[in-house]
């Protein structure tokens, strides 16, 4: 049996009036890489900030399987754009009162070109860096690490994703995300999260398996299809949208293929199909598939 490193057992959050955890539960196995997956104000900051104590959850139990501190990089990283690089990491680990060595830390997270550059006239991706760097001082057995590459360019998103990979041989890393890519490329467990409550976790192969269970077909057609004809394949098929009246596009609800049924449907009708093609369901359409196959 595998050794957990963080254990959420229904957790319950609200403020006021509204609720922002549902009772939810996960574990993240020691020594993995766990992305946190869902969209804006699913929940998943409010998660990482109980796991880190800087919220108190309102029912509920966190158990962290380590004596060591966690290392935490919030949303809006806690720099002093004011210090310089290494100066800032000191300063840190005075705080912590951390044995670290800073100079392991500072070629770790690739910041010797830029250490004694003052950290508000870095990028933005040397700044996530410095983030990150900070959050290794404290000598953490488990790093959780809140959006690390959103507003990020191309090139940074992929340093910084090696970077997260690196840390994987001595850490435990919960990260969380929006992109269902960069979790195919990074983790080895998932937990979906949206409106507060957990959709599906667990290995990242059968978290995958499960929720790609329909396609999205895109149909370009010869001609224009009639008012009556709209209403069939609205009626025969789940057409998410209707780009104009020539343009379909289609969702299957399970696994089957509907390839032939489509065409079978629009050639009964003289229909031409121009193209047919399929296109994998980003995040929120696998929100949508799954919350409307099981009701959650």
């Amino acid at each position: 049996m595998e050794e957990k490193a963080i254990r959420v057992e229904n957790v319950h959050k609200s403020y006021s009036s509204t609720i922002a955890l549902n009772g939810i539960s996960f574990e993240v196995s020691k020594g993995s890489i766990h992305g946190f997956l869902g969209p804006n104000g699913a929940g998943k900051s409010t998660t990482m900030k109980i796991i880190t104590n800087e919220l108190t959850s309102c029912s509920g139990e966190v158990i962290v399987n380590s004596n060591r501190p966690i290392g935490f990089l919030p949303e809006l990283p806690p720099l002093y754009k004011h210090m310089v690089v290494e100066e800032f990491l000191s300063f840190v680990k005075t705080i912590f009162e951390s044995r670290v060595e800073l100079s392991s830390i500072v070629q770790k997270c690739g910041l010797e070109n830029v250490k004694k550059r003052l950290i508000g006239n870095l990028s933005k991706g040397y700044q996530q860096r410095v983030g990150i760097a900070q959050a290794l001082v404290v000598d953490p057995e488990i790093i959780i690490l809140d959006e690390p590459t959103v507003g990020l360019d191309p090139h940074a998103i992929k340093e910084i994703r090696e970077l997260i990979l690196s840390l994987k041989k001595n850490h435990t890393i919960l990260f969380s995300t929006h992109q269902l890519y960069e979790a195919s490329n990074l983790c080895d467990e998932v937990t979906i999260i949206n409106h507060g409550r957990i959709l599906k976790t667990g290995k990242i192969e059968d978290v995958k398996r499960d929720l790609v269970a329909g396609e999205i077909f895109l149909i370009e057609l010869d001609s224009k299809l009639s008012d009556s004809d709209c209403m069939d394949c609205s009626k025969e098929f789940d057409v998410e949208i209707l780009v104009n009246e020539n343009k379909l596009r289609i969702t299957s609800k399970g696994s089957e293929d509907l390839r032939g049924k489509i065409n079978r449907f629009l050639l009964d009708r003289n229909y031409i199909v121009s193209s047919l093609r399929t296109e994998e369901m980003d995040l929120e359409q696998i929100f949508d598939h799954v919350t409307s196959e099981r009701n959650v």
